[in-house]
Formats: structure tokens, sequence, C-alpha cells
């Protein structure tokens, strides 16, 4: 290699460099905000997980313990808004709602709600809580079909109950909602949907309880079809 080609490698090298600090010069600011913002992402969130969550999280579970006992024994309005001894659901969503009891609280507000007639508040509280399995997923979805049922929105009552049949495959819960499904299509008149939902019985769930009398349920769909 020439001289005349160092001393030109030479040049585009410093160029490059300068360029490089001319750049980093330009966007020293916005650069140091950013790398800021990621330290205070990253400490908060070891903080928040580490440090502030794991008591608050205990202290919820300490607090949630009557409600669940008013729950079992069906005494819904107590297990929503306490009294002057207990905390309430709707308090403790309120207060301890980033923590997984306050998550869970959710669900037992919505069966709560729907138990007691509100239909729409249950609905909304069903659909604000994260389901923790595929189980309580396809009993939130269930829960909204009940729900969807009593406010005579039967369409989307089925849609749900399609969903929760499909949300945990299992020989318990997905004959249970299809039988519903089948049932509310039939109720609106579309058989051939309901047949649908009862063949599926029939065919994959034939020993479960509802499996037991389907071909009943499954005649009578057929018989509006064929007419």
């Amino acid at each position: 290699m020439s001289k005349h080609q160092d001393h030109k490698e030479d040049i585009n090298i410093g160029e490059a460099y300068s360029k490089a600090e001319k750049f980093l010069d330009q966007k020293k600011q916005p650069i140091t905000i950013a790398l800021g913002a990621i330290i205070v992402i990253v400490f908060g969130s070891f903080y928040y997980f580490s440090m502030y969550l794991p008591p608050l999280q205990k202290e919820a579970e300490q607090s949630v313990f009557q409600a669940q006992k008013a729950f079992a024994i069906d005494s819904f309005n107590l297990a929503m808004y306490g009294n002057e001894e207990i905390i309430g659901f709707e308090e403790i969503i309120d207060t301890y709602g980033s923590t997984t009891v306050g998550n869970t609280s959710k669900y037992y507000m919505a069966v709560s709600l729907m138990h007691t007639g509100s239909y729409d508040e249950a609905i909304e509280y069903y659909k604000s809580y994260s389901p923790e399995d595929h189980m309580t997923k396809a009993l939130t979805q269930g829960g909204i079909g009940d729900c969807l049922v009593q406010l005579e929105a039967y369409d989307e009552a089925i849609t749900s109950y399609e969903k929760a049949a499909n949300a945990y495959v299992n020989d318990f819960s997905t004959p249970i909602y299809l039988k519903k499904g089948g049932i509310v299509a039939e109720k609106i008149g579309d058989y051939e949907k309901a047949v649908k939902f009862y063949q599926r019985i029939k065919t994959q769930y034939p020993d479960s309880q509802e499996g037991r009398d389907i071909e009943k349920y499954l005649a009578h769909a057929k018989s509006f079809i064929a007419k």
C-alpha cells in the first residue's frame, strides 16, 4: 500500500471519528435523558416488584379473608361492600388493585353482582378481571354469558358460551357451556347452531352429566330443522 493510500485512510478514519464526536455532542442531551429513563424504569421495576408489592400482597391477603367468608355463605352484599368490621371486595379492589388478591376480588365482585341482579356491572368486573388460569378464563366467559342471557342479549351470550367451552377444554365445564349455548340458540330459533353444540356433547362428552340426556335435546333441535 502506498503512502498516499495510507494518508487517505487516515483522513477517512479521522473524518469518521470527527462525525461521530459531532453526532454524540449534538445528541448528548437526548441520549442522557434516554439512559436516565432506562435506569429509572429498571430500578423502579425492581423496587415495585421486590420491595413494594410483596408486603402489599400480604396485607391484601389478610384483609380479604372476611369478605371471602361472607361470599362463601352467599352474603353477597356484605362480601361486596363490607361493613364497620370487615372490608368488602370493592374496597379491596380500590386499595390493592395491583395485587393478585385485588385481581381475584374483581372475579368475586362480578359473581356477587350477578347473583344480586346487577348484570351490566357484573360484566364490567368480569371483563376487568385477568384470568389466572384456563379454568377461570372459562368461568369468566361463562359468567359473562349468563349475564347476557339475563339481559336478553342472546347472540352475544351464545358467543360467550362458545368461548367458555373452548377456553379450557375438559369433561366438566366444556359440556356445561355447550349445552347452555345450545339452549340459548334454540331460544332464538337458531336450531342448526343448537344441533352443532349438542352434537359435540354427544360425540365428545357422552359420559358427562350433560351427555346422558343430550339425545333428547338433539332430537328436539333437529325436528325444527326438518320442518
